[in-house]
């Protein structure tokens, strides 16, 4: 395979790449902050009475650990 078309795939699969990426993070901004705490209460982890925070997993990337109300 020359080089001129290796250059041609390897820019068909960097644009295919880059689409799905795009993809994925707008499926993130559909859903507002609000309705990933509501969709995800059982995301929401150690709420046994012992701990002080909540681990409210909203996204795969991103976690936090919220105080939790006395």
């Amino acid at each position: 395979m020359d080089h001129h078309k290796k250059r041609k795939m390897d820019w068909r699969k960097e644009r295919e790449r880059g689409r799905k990426q795009v993809r994925k993070e707008e499926q993130y901004k559909k859903h507002s902050l609000t309705d990933n705490i509501r969709n995800r209460t059982s995301h929401i982890a150690l709420l046994t009475s012992d701990t002080d925070y909540v681990a409210l997993h909203m996204t795969p990337q991103k976690s936090w650990m919220c105080p939790r109300a006395k």
